[in-house]
């Protein structure tokens, strides 16, 4: 049995969870969505990003990754995802995730990798990021170019660990809360331009507070829950609340980053959002929370839903296949 005192910590890692709940939180709504599909994400949220693209490749076109790493990289092992992913990324061995990937291909718990040739991924690294370092974003670029993705790469800033903007945050070389750092370059509209160029309006739009919408996830939380909030963010332009059609993209925040911590303070200043407005793009924020196995709150890169966290039957990675499709676009 645990003791008493186990019993408080386990209460207090929980307490996160218990203090969101959902209540008077609107439905999430259906949209008029066409096009690609597309995901971002940065840490933790990085690393969720490249499964997603992975496993749903036939769907998920595009992705952006600010410090993430390589498909199954920890191997569903989270000793293994720190000394690898995290701290010394010569570890990581390439041909064990390729020979992975084409296990799950063959078994079709992952859609053919065949579908990532000519897919993009745009792949942010700070040079003197402490987080996840430079090496381990390497591999994943690796990875990629082995199935044919376009990739690019930012590699030459001098940056800490966070998500680059080109107008709010910490100095770049900072390492701090709420890990969004101001590198004055434009990340959010150089992915979303390279995701959606056709009619790709160059005028930056205004954020309105009014278009960040809170959501019930409830509905499509698993048996379980998997640490995943009670609510969530979607950010909706006016012409796709008048039943426009829109594009639709993803985007998944690292450790340390979701509302219950940060408030909106990281869903209203990715940058995504005023370019969102001028071109017709839906931004989605999934949430994730602490919880007893999770307690920094991070996306599940490393096995603690269970051994199939990073294919499509996986918790989160279902979890967020639900959302899409309720919103209207098709992620099968």
């Amino acid at each position: 049995c645990n003791s008493p005192r186990q019993m408080i910590h386990t209460l207090l890692l929980a307490l996160p969870l218990l203090c969101t709940a959902s209540v008077g939180v609107p439905p999430l709504h259906k949209y008029n969505i066409t096009g690609d599909l597309s995901v971002s994400g940065i840490s933790a949220g990085g690393f969720m990003s490249v499964q997603l693209h992975v496993a749903f490749s036939n769907s998920i076109k595009h992705a952006g990754i600010v410090a993430g790493g390589p498909y199954w990289c920890s191997h569903g092992n989270a000793g293994h995802s720190v000394l690898d992913c995290n701290v010394d990324p010569g570890g990581i061995d390439l041909n064990k995730l390729y020979d992975y990937t084409a296990k799950q291909v063959a078994a079709k718990t992952i859609d053919s990798s065949t579908q990532l040739k000519g897919s993009k991924a745009i792949m942010w690294s700070g040079k003197i990021d402490t987080v996840v370092p430079q090496g381990t974003m390497k591999k994943a670029r690796d990875y990629y170019e082995h199935y044919g993705v376009e990739v690019t790469t930012f590699f030459n800033f001098s940056a800490e660990h966070g998500w680059p903007t080109n107008y709010w945050g910490n100095a770049c070389p900072i390492l701090l809360t709420p890990f969004i750092v101001n590198c004055h370059y434009d990340y959010a509209g150089y992915i979303l331009r390279e995701f959606y160029p056709e009619g790709w309006n160059h005028t930056r739009g205004v954020y309105h507070d009014g278009n960040m919408l809170k959501f019930e996830q409830a509905p499509f939380r698993p048996k379980g829950h998997a640490s995943l909030e009670f609510t969530g963010y979607i950010y909706v332009p006016n012409y796709c609340k008048l039943g426009g059609s829109c594009r639709l993209h993803i985007n998944l925040h690292g450790c340390g980053q979701n509302a219950g911590v940060l408030g909106t303070d990281y869903v209203k200043h990715t940058g995504l959002n005023q370019w969102a407005e001028s071109n017709r793009v839906i931004i989605l924020y999934p949430q994730v929370g602490a919880s007893v196995p999770n307690p920094a709150a991070c996306w599940d890169f490393f096995g603690y839903t269970g051994k199939d966290f990073a294919l499509k039957s996986g918790k989160q990675m279902n979890f967020i296949r639900e959302m899409v499709t309720h919103i209207g676009a098709k992620m099968n």
